[in-house]
């Protein structure tokens, strides 16, 4: 029986590159998580380059609306 080791995982991105964003689809996809184009209540991780950007900022901002802790 296959581990699906990520499948609690619904992961979005911030400020990051195509490939960056489709490496990581890629990875969820294979270890049964999953990828939000955005940011909802749901999402239980946050991808970024750079915590101190203004994009990732927003989003860690929406997410304390939603309960969200980063």
């Amino acid at each position: 029986e296959r581990q699906e080791v990520l499948s609690k995982v619904i992961a979005t991105t911030s400020g990051l590159g195509r490939q960056d964003v489709m490496k990581i689809w890629a990875i969820l996809q294979a270890g049964g998580g999953s990828f939000s184009k955005s940011l909802t209540p749901s999402c239980t991780h946050l991808f970024t380059y750079n915590t101190s950007s203004v994009s990732c900022s927003m989003k860690v901002i929406q997410g304390a609306k939603f309960g969200i802790s980063f």
